[in-house]
C-alpha cells in the first residue's frame, strides 16, 4: 500500500534516520512473546525521540459500519488507547479522550476521512487554521500541547491503528522530514499493532475483551503463573483462572501456548483480501 504523504516532495533521509529504522526493526524482531501493547508501546517510544517529541497517543480505532452516514468520524470509535511520554501525564487529557470528548476534533476527522490507505501528517498542514479555532486547540493548548504529527494505517476494513506525536507549546513544529520518518517507519509499527488488536478480539468475528480481561491477557504473555497472575490483578486464583477461560474463548484458542502462536504478529488475512 502507497502511504499518503500530502503535499511532500519526498525528501530523503540520512544515513542517521536509516540506523534509525534499522534499530526499530531488530527491536520489533526481538519483541519474541511481549505484551503486544507493551510492544506497540515500546516501539512508539522509540521513535518519540527522534521525532523530539514529549508525548504520543497510540488508538486502535473500530468502525461501526451501520453508523448513520452523518457521523464525523466514519463509524470509527476509540477501541484501544495507549497514552506515554510526559506530555501525556495529564490525567484531564485521558479522562476527556475517553470520554470521547477529543475524539470528534479535526485531526481525528482528518484520519478517519482518509481511511483505508496509510497516511502521515503535520497538523498545521491537515487543517491549517482551523484547529486554532476548535474546543480541542484551546484544551489542548492549556496542558501543554502544541503541534501534532498524525498517522493512520488501516489493518483492516474495520480496524485502523491511529498514533499521535506531540511537542510542547512554545517548540518548533514538526517538519517535512518528521513526516517522513514516521512514514517509513509505519511498516514496522503495524505488525504489532495488529497483534494488539487481535489479542483484545477487535477484529470482524471475534468478542471484544472486557477491561479487565485486557489486563489479564497482557500478563498471559509474560512467564507468569495464574496464581501469580491472580497476585498481580489483586484477585482470588479461581476468578483469575475464569478470566483466563474466557479470555481463552473468546479469542477461540485452547491454551496459553495456542494465544502466543496465534497471537504472533503477521498479516491478517483478511485484510489481504481487501486491499
Amino acid at each position: 500500500m502507497r502511504t499518503l504523504l500530502t503535499p511532500v516532495e519526498d525528501p530523503s533521509l540520512d544515513d542517521a534516520d536509516w540506523r534509525l529504522l534499522l534499530d526499530l526493526t531488530a527491536r520489533a524482531a526481538q519483541e519474541g512473546n511481549a505484551s503486544p501493547q507493551e510492544a506497540v508501546r515500546g516501539l512508539v517510544r522509540g521513535l518519540a525521540g527522534p521525532l523530539n517529541a514529549y508525548g504520543e497517543m497510540t488508538i486502535l480505532a473500530v468502525r461501526n459500519l451501520s453508523a448513520p452516514a452523518d457521523d464525523p468520524l466514519r463509524g470509527f470509535r476509540a477501541g484501544a488507547v495507549l497514552i506515554s511520554g510526559p506530555g501525556m501525564r495529564n490525567p484531564r487529557l485521558a479522562e476527556r479522550f475517553l470520554k470521547d470528548e477529543l475524539v470528534k476534533d479535526e485531526l481525528a476527522r482528518w484520519l478517519t476521512a482518509r481511511a483505508g490507505q496509510p497516511r502521515v501528517q503535520r497538523q498545521s498542514t491537515a487543517i491549517e487554521a482551523r484547529w486554532a479555532e476548535t474546543r480541542t486547540a484551546d484544551f489542548m493548548r492549556r496542558v501543554g500541547h502544541g503541534d501534532h504529527l498524525i498517522a493512520g494505517c488501516p489493518l483492516h476494513r474495520t480496524v485502523e491503528v491511529y498514533v499521535s506525536f506531540v511537542r510542547p507549546v512554545g517548540a518548533a513544529p514538526f517538519d517535512e522530514h518528521d513526516q517522513r520518518l514516521l512514514t517509513e517507519a509505519l511498516p514496522v509499527l503495524r505488525p504489532w499493532c495488529e497483534r494488539w488488536a487481535q489479542v483484545f478480539g477487535l477484529f470482524p468475528g471475534q468478542t471484544p475483551l472486557s477491561r479487565r480481561e485486557r489486563q489479564a491477557v497482557g500478563l498471559l504473555f509474560s512467564a507468569l503463573s495464574e496464581k501469580a497472575l491472580a497476585h498481580e490483578l489483586g484477585l482470588s486464583v479461581g476468578t483469575a483462572h475464569q478470566y483466563v477461560v474466557s479470555i481463552y474463548r473468546k479469542l477461540g484458542v485452547g491454551s496459553r501456548q495456542e494465544l502466543l502462536v496465534r497471537g504472533a504478529p503477521r498479516p491478517y488475512p483478511a485484510l489481504e483480501r481487501e486491499r
